[in-house]
């Protein structure tokens, strides 16, 4: 469950940063104040989302959900908590979301 919320929040994600990079294009082409205020919204949008889908993937794995691969492949029930909370960046998936 938690795991198609965090999909659907990188898809919010993806879509709402391509509205604002077309929106702040647009505002700068014809200097529309409307355009920009709607690419900031966009931008508040996607990083709300992207903060929300790492939050989601940091409880899997402090929660140690084996069910999804990224926390079976990176994660331990034997590791230490600074450890376990560093296998968050520890696949290409998490550090591209850490970098996001």
């Amino acid at each position: 469950m938690l795991g198609t919320a965090g999909h659907l929040l990188l898809l919010v994600a993806f879509v709402a940063c391509g509205l604002s990079g077309f929106a702040y294009f647009w505002a700068a082409k014809h200097d529309l104040i409307e355009w920009r205020r709607i690419a900031q919204a966009a931008w508040g949008v996607m990083a709300a989302a992207v903060v929300a889908a790492s939050g989601i993937l940091l409880y899997l794995i402090l929660t140690h959900q084996f069910q999804y691969a990224y926390v079976y492949q990176y994660s331990s029930r034997d590791l230490p908590t600074h450890f376990l909370f560093s296998s968050f960046w520890a696949g290409q998936e998490g550090s591209f979301l850490l970098w996001i």
